[in-house]
Order: structure tokens, then sequence, then C-alpha cells
């Protein structure tokens, strides 16, 4: 009886032993959710883009006034909004190398449109060197766009001038005066 004793309380632990291990099986299977997150993981997906934000401020000189003060004589100008319309281009500038054949990016077109005294644009651009095209301004304005950062390109035109003359100041209004400057955030 002994025998049958043991017998049976050996297969009750077994089983008891068998219930315990799926449970632990059970448990370590099924991650538990809880209010920490692991610091290992990123909690936003890393942008592969950069935002070029655009502005576009457009002036007219309506008027010129001159300014007799020492050391020398001045013109002060008078400001009036004009349409802020105009189109510009982001060129990617290959790199100089073997691995330029790898790069797949585009020229962007972007047009920004009036509205009030300045316009607005936002653009998304790959990973590298790039060249803002605004026609007939001279010059290479490039920026490297290095995702996460964001770019600000602020544009200014003046149409008109005022000329300096030795009693007085002429309005010129056929000068435009294009300004471009870029900024990285």
């Amino acid at each position: 009886m002994q025998t049958e004793t043991s017998t049976s309380c050996a297969s009750s632990r077994r089983r008891r032993l068998r219930l315990v291990l799926g449970a632990l099986c059970v448990l370590t299977a099924f991650p538990q959710s809880s209010g920490a997150t692991n610091a290992l993981e990123p909690k936003q997906p890393e942008s592969k883009t950069t935002k070029v934000r655009i502005t576009h401020t457009h002036r007219a000189v309506q008027a010129c006034q001159y300014e007799p003060s020492k050391p020398e004589p001045h013109c002060v100008a008078k400001f009036a909004p004009k349409d802020p319309r105009t189109k510009i281009q982001l060129l990617p500038v290959r790199p100089a190398s073997l691995e330029a054949r790898d790069d797949v990016r585009k020229p962007v077109d972007i047009a920004l449109g009036s509205g009030g005294e300045s316009s607005q644009a936002v653009a998304d651009v790959a990973k590298g060197r790039w060249e803002v095209a605004w026609w007939p301004h001279s010059g290479q304005d490039r920026f490297d766009a290095a995702p996460p950062a964001t770019v600000e390109v602020a544009l200014e035109t003046i149409s008109g001038a005022c000329e300096l003359g030795t009693t007085a100041c002429k309005l010129v209004r056929s000068a435009v005066t294009r300004r471009m400057r870029i900024a990285h955030e």
C-alpha cells in the first residue's frame, strides 16, 4: 500500500509541476503591459526628410525722401507691399564621387502664391546638399539637409530704389533687389 500511495503522490506532484511549468510558459510567452516604456525603444519614428520653410516678402519703393544729415546726406525710402508671388526650385547637389550615381533625389519646384505682404510654402527634402535656384537671383545659395532639422529660406524682393543726388533723391522704378537668407534650426 505504501507503493500505491507513493505512486499517486508522485503522479499528483508531476501534475502540479506540469501546471506550474505551463503557467510560467504562458506568462513568459505574452509580454506584460505596464505604464513604463522601454528606454531603448524610440518614441517616434525617425524622420528621413528635412522640412524646408520658404517665405517671400515683396515690397515696392513708393517715394524717396532726402535727409541732409551729417556726416553724409542719404535717402529714406517709403515702402508699400506688393504681390509676393514667385517660383523657386530646390536642386540636389550631387557628390563629386562614384556615389553620385546612387543619388536618386529629384529637383523640387515650389510656387509661392499671393496672400498679403508675404507668401509661404513648406517642402520636405531628402538628406544631402541642396541649392536654391531663384531666378534671376545670382549666386549659389546652398544648404545641407540633415533630418530631422528644419531649414528656413527667407526671400526678399524690393522693386525700385532711391538714387542719391547732390540736393535730392530720385526714385528709380526699374531697379530690383533680391536677397536670400538661409538658416538652419
